[in-house]
């Protein structure tokens, strides 16, 4: 932190080669604290897509239980930067790398979805809920269902909440089954 202090933009390689060095030896558990100043270094006085390519890093290395907020700013910097349409890929692939704890897949869908919503891609935001709900316990996780339900009645027909309903159903029976399967 002394050395960004001291020499800022003056030694731009330099700065890069500590950031590289600390990254590559620095546990998960503690990395996003230099990812995040890297990546601010990286905005202030290197390249947007380098910013964005330690955003990215940032996301593949951190912990699980940091990888959502993780992508979320990388989400957000890459929205910034590139605008919304860009971070189509970045929100698959965060489904796909946090598919093993359903809550912040289910958060991602729900972000997903209402990027769609704004970019006015309704039967795509469609499918996202449809995926998104695949986790989403209706008894742990009224706020998806509730999300879904008003997209419907704003942008949906008769069909289309009819159709809601019964994947809600499904999914409620699926997971009041494995419920008792437990038991």
């Amino acid at each position: 932190e002394s050395f960004l202090t001291r020499y800022q933009s003056t030694k731009v390689e330099r700065t890069r080669h500590l950031f590289h060095r600390c990254l590559s030896e620095c546990p998960a558990e503690d990395c996003v604290e230099f990812f995040l100043m890297n990546g601010a270094f990286e905005e202030e006085y290197g390249l947007t897509k380098r910013a964005l390519n330690v955003y990215k890093a940032m996301c593949d290395k951190a912990v699980a239980s940091e990888k959502y907020t993780a992508y979320q700013l990388y989400i957000a910097k890459t929205t910034r930067y590139l605008g919304v349409a860009a971070t189509r890929d970045i929100y698959q692939e965060a489904i796909n790398v946090l598919k093993d704890n359903p809550e912040s897949a289910v958060q991602i869908c729900q972000d997903f979805a209402k990027t769609e919503v704004g970019l006015q891609q309704m039967d795509r935001a469609r499918a996202i809920y449809a995926y998104g709900a695949q986790s989403a316990d209706p008894r742990r996780m009224p706020e998806f269902w509730k999300d879904w339900n008003d997209f419907e009645i704003s942008h949906g027909n008769e069909d289309t909440f009819r159709e809601m309903l019964r994947v809600k159903r499904s999914v409620e029976a699926a997971f009041s089954t494995i419920d008792y399967n437990i038991m």
